[in-house]
């Protein structure tokens, strides 16, 4: 009977630690259910604080000097890109001083005629010194040939001089000129059109721009939440004007001082708008997310669909992919780069003999230190070639040129000096649209370098992987590259 009854004692002691475990884990499970955004623990989440969304910048563009208005190239909800010309002041006198520098400043009959001279006194003192070694003239026959060599020398640097200077002088009618021409400084929108073509302005706006991205969102909080507060911390912000819509943005600035009349404490965030979709000027309700936060919200939040939508792809695929990478893994990133390569094509072949084994590729180009990129016109035969082309061009809207008479680009003309290569294509592109045949001349301390960024699908052989990039390049490397700013880049 004992023996009976201790095996049902020792029976119940082995299913209590079993019945324990059930309850531990229901409670958890029931923890982590209520934990999630939308929930039962939606009382407990962060709390919502009034926001608004407003543009990152906003610039009230005039001219440089007064003047009378003669066009105005955009208008109201117009895009800009920063340096578009956006608005002309008139300016037909400053034109035509700078066509009468450009002319003085492409004369050399001086030079010539200097050179020519110099070359015969030259040979002159050549032949008097041999005839005075033979006694044959005079000393004085002898210092005066020699004076005259002199004069030439310094009369050829002379005119040199003035051509130094007629270039001077035809750079600053161009700046002259260019100020009288309005560029956007920003990119971003047209938000009002002050003035309009006729109208004379003097320190006044003329249109005003908004920078649309980013977008700055500015929220006021108690002050006692400065503690929790940091740089790069997570924001849920919620425009009014649509109450399903969730964007992802970040906390850029904090008040280092508080109001002491309201105890509250201003926080701005910055919202990545790549592609403009969302306005500025909005009411807004925002959360700050905790660090683990930020992740569920993608899976559990019911309103994560419309949130992906509001969101940028980027905010989108970093969450998606931290909630679903493990902590053991997620230190091992995915995501290569290959290179250098000496030419973009060689970089664009790997990526093509790679496709299959890639994700989230782009081509990436490393500018060469000190790069310039000179965007020039064909060879030219002569000088009346020169004249009828940068007449074509004038004629054409182009009136930033130059012709080049002397050095490597003699018998070309000058359309441009960038320091990257993608204005001095974006020049190009314009030029050819006119009709006109360019080319393009690199000049740097050293050369330019392309690298084959991506992210490798699991499995992947990386020592193969290898092997084909140097085989297109021999000392190409393969280095580990953070995978959330390549995302970012392919996805905007």
């Amino acid at each position: 009977m004992h023996d009976r009854d201790n095996a049902m004692d020792s029976k119940h002691h082995r299913r209590q630690p079993r019945r324990l475990t059930q309850s531990l884990t229901a409670r958890t499970a029931l923890l982590l259910l209520l934990s999630l955004p939308g929930l039962g623990a939606a009382a407990e989440a962060q709390p919502e604080f009034d926001c608004v969304i407003m543009p990152h910048a906003e610039v009230d563009v005039n001219g440089a000097v007064p003047g009378l208005i003669e066009s105005i190239r955009v208008d109201r909800s117009d895009s800009v890109e920063k340096g578009q010309v956006i608005a002309e002041l008139e300016s037909s006198v400053e034109k035509i001083t700078m066509e009468l520098n450009r002319e003085r400043a492409a004369m050399d009959a001086e030079i010539f005629l200097r050179e020519v001279n110099l070359e015969y006194d030259r040979r002159k003192q050549q032949r008097a010194a041999a005839l005075n070694d033979k006694n044959m003239i005079s000393t004085d026959a002898k210092d005066e040939a020699e004076r005259e060599a002199a004069l030439s020398k310094w009369q050829l640097r002379m005119a040199q001089d003035k051509k130094i200077l007629a270039e001077l002088e035809l750079r600053r009618a161009e700046a002259v000129v260019n100020q009288r021409v309005i560029r956007s400084p920003i990119s971003g929108k047209v938000v009002q059109r002050y003035k309009a073509p006729g109208e004379y302005v003097e320190n006044q706006a003329i249109l005003r721009v908004a920078q649309l991205d980013p977008l700055r969102v500015e929220v006021i909080v108690p002050a006692g939440m400065h503690k929790e507060l940091r740089k790069g911390m997570q924001v849920e912000v919620r425009p009014e004007a649509d109450d399903g819509q969730l964007l992802l943005a970040t906390v850029q600035l904090i008040d280092p001082m508080a109001d002491p009349a309201s105890g509250t404490l201003g926080v701005r965030l910055e919202l990545p708008n790549p592609k403009r979709r969302f306005l500025g000027g909005l009411k807004c309700k925002s959360r700050f997310l905790t660090q683990s936060a930020a992740p569920a919200l993608m899976q559990s939040n019911p309103l994560s669909s419309k949130a992906e939508a509001g969101r940028p792809p980027s905010a989108v695929k970093a969450a998606a992919a931290a909630a679903r990478v493990p902590a053991a893994t997620s230190a091992a990133s995915p995501c290569r780069s290959a290179g250098p390569y000496s030419r973009a094509d060689l970089a664009e072949q790997l990526k093509d003999a790679l496709a299959p084994s890639l994700l989230n590729t782009r081509v990436r180009e490393l500018p060469a230190a000190n790069a310039r990129y000179m965007v020039l016109s064909p060879l030219l035969a002569d000088r009346e070639e020169s004249r009828a082309l940068a007449a074509r061009l004038r004629a054409a809207g182009i009136n930033d040129l130059l012709v080049m008479n002397r050095g490597k680009y003699r018998g070309r003309i000058a359309l441009g000096l960038y320091h990257g290569r993608s204005w001095a294509e974006r020049r190009q592109a314009e030029l050819t649209a006119l009709g006109f045949d360019t080319e393009l001349d690199a000049g740097s301390t050293q050369a330019a370098q392309w690298w084959l960024d991506f992210e490798v699908t699991p499995g992947t052989d990386e020592a193969a992987l290898i092997e084909t990039a140097q085989g297109l390049q021999p000392g190409v490397s393969l280095q580990t590259l953070a995978c959330a700013p390549l995302r970012a880049a392919v996805n905007n």
